[in-house]
Formats: structure tokens, C-alpha cells, sequence
């Protein structure tokens, strides 16, 4: 009898907890995509175009052509990015629509740079002149770019303390994330603002 009893009480406290289950507000999550993501990758310390770059983008993989271009289609999301020949990470690109920019950097060496597209939760679209961790502003595209310890490019992590970056703007959340201990390598890291 204890048995049915046990077993009555969690059937209905299921039906109960599962009735509420998609009645709560949700966070909108913008458009589901495929979005058709074009970049340019460049040497970071050149300056150049890298042509003929082999990426993993996701699950795809795609080669630059003979001007560092390139286009690939992915469903929203975060992506891993990797040069296909030593899997060296690039970064994390944050598709949310066909105004994602894919730009990336190859050759980073010993350089500490964050940098990448700050784009609203909803829409998908990138937000200008947002803060990044108060020390630049994106640009009309949502790009920003961070170069750490004055752009020395000799592999330290300055003093290695904890380390987040972050991005505000006036009608969103603000949003952060944890770097880890100091700085080092050549990154892409998208930042998501959701609207109040």
C-alpha cells in the first residue's frame, strides 16, 4: 500500500511540475538560423590576409580563398574555431544571424588579444558602441578587439591575476566572463547582450 501511495504522490506531483514547464517566461532566443557567416582571416601580426587557411568551424570546414575570405553556414549557436592542419583553437564565434562577423586571426604567437563581435540575445544583430570591460568600445559592427599587457607580445601574463571581460550598454544586462588566471593567446570570444 506505502508502495502505491509513494507512487500516486510522484505521478501527480509530475503532472503538476510539468504543467508549468513551458507556461513560464522564456528568454528570447532570436532567429534559428542557418546563418550564412562570411569573414576574413588575417595574420595578426602582418596584417595580411592568410589565404588558404584550412578552419573546422563547428562541425564544418571550410578554406580561406586567395583574398583570406570565406563563407560558412551554421545553425545559431557558439562554434569552435580551429585550423584544421595542428587544431590549434581559435576561439568560440557566436552565430546569431547573417550580421555575424566571422573575422578571425591566425599567428597570434605569444600575443595576448581577446577580441570578436558584441550582438543583442534577440535580434541576433551586432550592438554598437557598447562597453568592453572598460577599456574600448565596439565599433558599427559590434567588433571590438583587447590587447593585453600594452601589446607585448613576449608570452607573460603580467601580474596573472583573475582576469574577466565583459560588456555593458545602456538597455541591456550586462554580461561577463571569466578569462582565468592572466591572459595569453590570440582568442575569438563573442559577448551576448540581452535587452532589459
Amino acid at each position: 500500500m506505502r508502495r502505491r501511495a509513494t507512487w500516486a504522490i510522484g505521478v501527480v506531483m509530475l503532472a503538476l511540475g510539468g504543467a508549468g514547464c513551458g507556461d513560464s517566461p522564456s528568454t528570447p532566443t532570436g532567429p534559428p538560423g542557418p546563418f550564412t557567416i562570411t569573414g576574413l582571416v588575417s595574420d595578426l601580426k602582418s596584417a595580411e590576409p592568410a589565404p588558404s587557411v584550412s578552419l573546422l568551424v563547428g562541425a564544418a570546414s571550410v578554406t580561406t580563398d586567395l583574398t583570406g575570405r570565406y563563407s560558412v553556414s551554421l545553425p545559431r549557436g557558439e562554434h569552435q574555431v580551429r585550423l584544421a592542419s595542428t587544431g590549434e583553437a581559435l576561439g568560440t564565434l557566436s552565430a546569431s544571424s547573417d550580421a555575424t562577423r566571422g573575422d578571425l586571426f591566425v599567428n597570434g604567437g605569444q600575443c595576448a588579444v581577446r577580441y570578436g563581435m558584441v550582438s543583442d540575445a534577440v535580434t541576433g544583430q551586432p550592438v554598437p558602441d557598447a562597453n568592453v570591460s572598460n577599456r574600448t568600445r565596439t565599433d558599427a559592427a559590434g567588433w571590438y578587439r583587447l590587447d593585453y599587457y600594452d601589446g607585448l607580445c613576449d608570452g607573460t601574463c603580467g601580474s596573472c591575476n583573475t582576469i574577466y571581460i565583459g560588456a555593458t550598454k545602456e538597455a541591456y544586462e550586462a554580461t561577463s566572463v571569466l578569462l582565468g588566471r592572466g591572459v595569453r593567446g590570440v582568442e575569438r570570444l563573442d559577448l551576448i547582450l540581452q535587452p532589459r
